[in-house]
């Protein structure tokens, strides 16, 4: 009877060209992110009445949270476009998981 060795999932190191990119990018966002709720309250809408508008600047706060999160404990190689639910299981547990035990 052989034995089956769990393998660890191995931290993946991406290069300094893509970590600027992604910073890059995620700051982008956070500007775009940021004139939409300044748009918004100069418009008369409080953020928190906006409706879906509200939704998209907190996905953005909740994404680019979850970015520092994975880049200090776990995998960051991740897009943008990438449902969030998935992002925690595949790109962050995993390595909670490795740490724990």
């Amino acid at each position: 009877m052989a034995t089956e060795k769990k393998t660890k999932p191995k931290r993946k190191k991406p290069d300094q060209h893509l970590i600027n990119e992604r910073h890059y990018i995620d700051g982008s966002r956070a500007a775009w992110s940021f004139m939409l709720t300044q748009c918004l309250q100069h418009l008369g809408e409080s953020v928190m009445d906006a409706g879906s508008s509200r939704w998209v600047v907190e996905r953005e706060e909740a994404r680019l949270a979850l970015r520092r999160v994975c880049e200090e404990f776990g995998d960051a190689n991740w897009t943008s476009d990438m449902n969030l639910a998935d992002v925690i299981e595949k790109h962050l547990v995993p390595y909670i998981k490795r740490r724990k035990s």
